[in-house]
């Protein structure tokens, strides 16, 4: 067994303790609030995801390159990564609130729980991810994917002590639980794995070329994750209340689904990085690449099937106030083998070096995604929605195999 195949493996196990825990906290999160509770707090969610994935402002991804060719030297990313992120953190964190509080105040969310979501999610998060992303180009990849599964016992936890207890406010109540629970992660992380995450006295400003290269990074991360959230966040407004529920449900269950996916690639990650400066055209990495591009395809059509065999059970799983949530899953499940070809020629276009390229494929196709959404999501329902979905993928895929077959592209070195 080779060394990617390896920790793909290792990395697997955590995603499918990870996919457990997605799906305990999702099934229980959607039955405390039912449809249209859930489909404001999935849409205030989704924001503070797409804030949070520029709040690292692609530190996290530079923290992964260095450490995966450092070999025991210094990692001069690790001394200005945690400043950056928090002074982002909480600008981001400030416009964040003030937009969502605003444009959810007749929703039935507490302004205190949409402040919590968003100090989980754009401050203590992030610092997580620092951490996480230094392990990774060690070649600790189960480690840390364990790492960002804390949070999510912690979220599920939050969640089981809410529904035994029923307060009065149920998501202002999960909010400052999940909260509290992530800061005291990232207490304790600082306190042990990474002493160098609040080390106060040894941060300094980046250089300008650092900060340039640092902003690639910010521009791949929001674009990448835009088309996972925004389809939700545009959901609340597009559809009715119980479809935008029922619909963000069954889109989390389907991104949920793509996790072997991405332990694919994050195990591969740090040889690509290694591999990029110095392959040819037609070398080692060229193959590597072909190959995960095959294996993506594989395991994203057995998925599908699975989903759809699997999709009476939510239903079940589910509650009767989201009847017709299996069917949807159903019809969604062809959207994984896409995505999940989408997210592995993303990365391979990043890892070459090009990380403004793929943010424009990206943000191309959350531009596709917008406007097919508005289009069609008002006449066909969550039918619409999924075909916005469809046509986005299938852009930012295309984009990128274009990409990669183009000469231009060819070879280019990540510090070039």
């Amino acid at each position: 067994m080779g060394p990617i195949a390896a920790a793909t493996l290792r990395t697997s196990v955590v995603f499918g303790l990870r996919l457990a825990l997605q799906a305990l906290s999702l099934v229980l999160v959607a039955r405390v609030l039912g449809p249209h509770l859930y489909a404001a707090f999935a849409a205030t969610l989704g924001v503070a995801f797409l804030a949070g994935a520029v709040s690292t402002f692609g530190t996290h991804l530079v923290v992964l390159s260095e450490s995966s060719k450092a070999e025991g030297q210094s990692i001069a990313a690790l001394r200005f990564a945690p400043p950056v992120t928090i002074g982002v953190g909480l600008v981001l964190l400030a416009a964040y609130a003030g937009w969502v509080i605003t444009w959810m105040r007749d929703d039935g969310i507490s302004p205190v729980a949409i402040l919590a979501i968003g100090v989980a999610e754009i401050l203590a998060m992030p610092l997580l991810q620092l951490v996480a992303a230094e392990l990774q180009g060690k070649g600790k990849i189960a480690g840390s994917q364990m790492l960002l599964l804390a949070p999510l016992v912690v979220r599920c936890a939050a969640i089981a002590i809410i529904q035994l207890t029923s307060p009065p406010d149920s998501l202002l109540a999960f909010a400052l639980a999940y909260t509290a629970g992530v800061a005291a992660i990232v207490l304790g992380t600082s306190a042990t794995l990474a002493p160098w995450l609040l080390r106060i006295k040894a941060w300094r400003i980046p250089r300008w070329r650092q900060l340039k290269n640092c902003a690639g990074f910010a521009a791949v991360n929001l674009a990448a994750l835009g088309p996972a959230e925004a389809d939700k966040v545009l959901a609340f407004r597009v559809l009715e209340p119980l479809s935008a529920g029922i619909y963000s449900a069954a889109s989390r269950v389907i991104g949920a689904a793509v996790g072997p996916i991405v332990a694919l690639m994050i195990a591969a990650s740090p040889r690509l990085f290694r591999e990029a400066p110095t392959s040819t055209v037609n070398g080692t990495a060229i193959r590597l690449e072909r190959g995960l591009m095959l294996a993506s395809v594989a395991t994203g059509v057995s998925l599908a099937i699975a989903l759809i065999v699997a999709s009476p059970a939510f239903d079940y799983l589910f509650g009767s106030k989201y009847e017709g949530i299996g069917e949807i899953v159903a019809q969604f499940a062809w959207v994984v083998p896409l995505m999940g070809l989408r997210i592995t020629t993303g990365n391979i276009v990043m890892t070459r070096g090009r990380p403004f390229v793929r943010a424009v494929t990206d943000a191309l196709g959350l531009g596709v995604l917008c406007l097919a959404a508005i289009l069609g999501a008002p006449q066909y329902g969550i039918a619409g929605m999924i075909a916005a979905v469809c046509a986005a993928e299938t852009v930012v895929l295309v984009l990128n195999l274009v990409v990669l077959r183009s000469e231009r592209f060819a070879v280019r070195s990540f510090n070039e």
